[in-house]
């Protein structure tokens, strides 16, 4: 409507004739004109073309800005699938070294040992261990020189409900348990923690 309303603007001042009485004039002032009114009409088709691109621009920094935390959330994701896939593929690593008695539970006894402080009510030392370590670990503390100094004071006792790899040691003073498997379980929830901080 409103280009309709310059079109027929534009030739009424084609038709004008300037007050002057020379043609010549005349036609100067209806070029002028017109001149004014497509400098005016280029300025209003910039003026719309610069809000469109205004709009096409503030659009696509909404949509990347969409992208953006579709991507966050989409890492976060496979953040947290990657780590569980680690930590299963340890707890199955871990646990197959149990299974085939890789896993030697004679250095925790002997760590277990060397902190421990006996009171003098202790009567000793009970160490219990699975029976599929039970051999392979009283054999092998026998032969550490750090376990002569307890030699005396422990009891073995074979333990057919502690899992392989698993030991308790029992005082007087109290009873300290070591279960691979549990401590697996408390590392991959540390881990679940810092994957997810």
């Amino acid at each position: 409507m409103i280009a309709s309303a310059r079109l027929q603007l534009r030739r009424r001042i084609k038709g004008l004739r300037g007050h002057s009485a020379s043609p010549e004039a005349s036609s100067q002032v209806a070029s002028k004109t017109t001149w004014l009114l497509n400098l005016e009409s280029q300025a209003e088709k910039s003026e719309l073309d610069r809000q469109a691109t205004n709009a096409c621009v503030q659009q696509i920094t909404s949509e990347l800005d969409k992208t953006s935390a579709i991507v966050l959330e989409n890492l976060t994701a496979i953040t947290s699938l990657a780590t569980e896939l680690g930590l299963s593929l340890a707890r199955e690593i871990v646990g197959e070294a149990l299974d085939k008695g890789i896993v030697d539970p004679t250095p925790t006894v002997l760590r277990t040992l060397q902190s421990m402080v006996l009171s003098a009510e202790d009567a000793g030392i009970r160490i219990a261990i699975s029976a599929d370590d039970f051999s392979l670990v009283v054999a092998r503390l026998q032969e550490q020189p750090e376990f002569r100094a307890y030699a005396e004071q422990v009891e073995f006792t074979l333990d057919p409900g502690l899992a392989r790899g698993s030991v308790r040691i029992e005082t007087g003073s109290g009873r300290l348990q070591y279960e691979p498997q549990e401590v697996l379980a408390k590392l991959c929830d540390e881990v679940r923690r810092g994957a997810s901080a």
